[in-house]
């Protein structure tokens, strides 16, 4: 008999598939994209080594990931997902339950008619009243106007009409107005109207709200609450919040909701009190709040089985 040969080795296939992905959710992110997830599926003797994404029944992509965004996809069309994981050996589970997602309709790209009409008048030292004709947006309608003072946004008001306050008195402003629509989309900016503000006659600032609470009541949506400021010779005209150290809106109340926010994120406000002569006083304390990580955007299914019972 010969010495031996050299050895060689083989290992048997894996021959169990991995299990199904589970927990799979299809949310739509834009008109033409919808984001999908899904919870990590196992085998013991090979490991996981790729998932394939389905959509209608076929297949979309091959991805390490646990997610997948999907796009080119029409706007107001409803899709279907599946997924399935491929072990080791490249031996391909079962597909996962379904999960569906309807894309929205495409957006907006028409921007709203410029505002026209606009009008500045002087209320006080410190104060601007401004108002306009209404803007047209027959696709998705105007939402809201951008105040422009000198070229700087200052306020964003949903009617024709604008109290602009904190100004210098004895100085000459320039305001000018846009549009917005239901997508985002702004309008161009109106005609320019100038106004000179008079000589101050109350010269002392209100006092400093008291008592500022934030509290996130949605996933976009913080609401803001304090006490009244003072001002004795003047009185309280308005409140001005602050996001971080940017202007957001003047309140005519004591409170406010600040909206389009996003999720999962810590904002910051402040709150000023305005006077009667439109004089800023200093800032309320900061306070913080934080909204969730995220909303469900699906709607339940409708009821079924609606009857008429005749006694």
């Amino acid at each position: 008999e010969s010495t031996r040969s050299d050895p060689a080795t083989a290992r048997t296939l894996d021959g169990t598939p991995p299990t199904a992905p589970s927990s799979i959710d299809a949310t739509p992110v834009s008109s033409s994209e919808v984001r999908v997830s899904w919870a990590a599926a196992t085998d013991p003797e090979t490991g996981v080594g790729e998932y394939r994404v389905y959509r209608d029944g076929v297949r979309v992509a091959t991805t390490a990931e646990r997610s997948y965004l999907d796009g080119g996809l029409a706007p107001e069309t409803e899709y279907e997902y599946r997924v399935s994981a491929v072990n080791g050996e490249g031996l391909e589970g079962n597909l996962s339950d379904p999960a569906r997602a309807t894309t929205p309709r495409a957006a907006d790209m028409t921007p709203p008619s410029r505002p026209q009409g606009l009008q500045a008048e002087a209320l006080t030292a410190r104060q601007v009243s401004l108002s306009w004709l209404p803007s047209a947006d027959p696709e998705t309608g105007v939402t809201r106007y951008r105040v422009y003072r000198d070229g700087s946004s200052v306020g964003s008001p949903t009617e024709t009409s604008y109290v602009d306050g904190g100004l210098t008195p004895e100085t000459e402003y320039e305001y000018r107005v846009s549009a917005v629509n239901g997508d985002g989309l702004e309008s161009d900016l109106s005609d320019p109207a100038t106004v000179h503000t008079p000589k101050e006659s109350d010269v002392t600032p209100p006092s400093a709200p008291p008592a500022l609470i934030a509290n996130a009541v949605s996933a976009t949506r913080i609401d803001l609450e304090w006490l009244p400021a003072d001002d004795p010779e003047s009185g309280i005209s308005g409140y001005r919040v602050y996001r971080g150290d940017a202007f957001v809106e003047t309140s005519a109340s004591t409170t406010y909701a600040d909206l389009g926010l996003l999720p999962g994120t810590t904002y910051s406000y402040q709150v000023s009190a305005v006077n009667g002569e439109g004089m800023e006083g200093a800032k309320s304390p900061v306070a913080s709040a934080t909204t969730p990580a995220g909303e469900d955007v699906v709607p339940p299914a409708p009821p079924t089985g609606l009857r008429v019972v005749t006694p």
